[in-house]
């Protein structure tokens, strides 16, 4: 079932990694370069983007949201406020001002200015809900120019639905909805309905790991190693918090169905592969099912080389591929990146 392709990049990659396929619930291939083992935590960044999705779908479920609702209704007060569906978020097709990312990257501009007027004595914290939303209110350079480039990054603004462009700030603002509609922290939520469901013990929100190592934030530095601000991991920001481990996401791929009804599985399904046919893994399986990387480039909460690369992928035959991979080798290619071709 895996090419010899795949086997050959896994073997012969110069780095830290851990590659594990099952098929169904047995595992037919299975390769470490390290003393990683399939309880060793690590961090899956965006990959926390699908449990943040299927949490938005158990609130589908259970009739508390709609994909058509539009975020004026939960006084997401921002341009197109009217005209920006969940889905949008969900899509990444939503247009908002990529507000959270200028956070993560204190070199982009203009934003070093905003967060430099909020730092005193170098003691600024990730930005709350409210700061997010005056942050994007406060770009109207990118609204001034819509469907233009903003930045080196390739950011910009546009009418909801008429483009497309990878978007942290959607799924922010999606665990602020979360928050709104449960009145639960939205890591709790999906905690209580996803992961402890699935038995997915060694999975948890940096949130958590920071407050149960007594340690209450991480330093965040620019490329110049200048100290730009602490990182709490605010419990808002589902959009890459999670840490998990080979094993817990063999249990999540294995079960995750089991926590939905049949109309609302093919719904996810269908997001899924339009999700997946619009970004830049588009060429990717046919019988692809749920897909993310995640990539994370910021300094590590364990003992790990940065950036933390993984990938998890699952196929309509029952094949799962799970790969932390969390150092670059000598030509700057993650294990991640290079598997990515012998999929196709």
């Amino acid at each position: 079932m895996l090419s010899d392709d795949f086997i050959k990049i896994v073997e012969n990659y110069n780095g830290n990694y851990r590659v594990v396929v099952y098929y169904h619930n047995m595992i037919i291939y299975e390769k470490n370069s390290c003393e990683w083992s399939g309880t060793s935590q690590h961090r899956i960044a965006s990959i926390t983007k699908i449990f943040a999705i299927l949490a938005i779908m158990l609130l589908v479920q259970n009739n508390k949201i709609s994909l058509d609702d539009t975020i004026d209704k939960f006084n997401v007060n921002i341009p197109f406020n009217n005209k920006i569906t969940i889905e949008h978020l969900i899509m990444h097709n939503n247009g908002i001002f990529n507000a959270v990312n200028y956070f993560c990257d204190y070199d982009l501009l203009p934003t070093r200015k905003y967060i430099k007027n909020k730092i005193v004595n170098k003691n600024y914290y990730n930005p709350n809900i409210n700061i997010i939303i005056n942050l994007i209110n406060n770009a109207k350079y990118a609204y001034n120019n819509l469907g233009k480039n903003i930045d080196s990054e390739g950011n910009r603004c546009f009418i909801p639905g008429t483009d497309y462009r990878y978007n942290n700030t959607g799924y922010y603002i999606l665990g602020y909805i979360i928050k709104k509609i449960t009145n639960t922290c939205p890591s709790v939520f999906i905690k209580n309905n996803i992961l402890n469901k699935l038995n997915m013990i060694n999975t948890i929100f940096h949130y958590d790991s920071v407050n149960n190592n007594n340690d209450n934030e991480i330093d965040i530095y620019d490329s110049n190693n200048q100290l730009c601000y602490h990182n709490n991991f605010d419990y808002m920001g589902i959009h890459a918090n999670m840490i998990s481990t080979t094993d817990d996401m063999h249990l999540f791929l294995l079960g995750y169905h089991n926590l939905f009804k049949p109309c609302i599985l093919k719904k996810i399904h269908k997001i899924m592969d339009i999700y997946w046919h619009i970004n830049p893994f588009q060429n990717g399986p046919k019988n692809l099912l749920l897909y993310h990387t995640g990539s994370l480039d910021i300094p590590p909460n364990y003992d790990e080389g940065t950036p933390s690369e993984s990938m998890v992928l699952l196929l309509k035959n029952g094949l799962q591929i799970i790969i932390f991979n969390n150092k670059r080798n000598t030509k700057k290619e993650s294990l991640v990146d290079l598997v990515g071709p012998s999929l196709r």
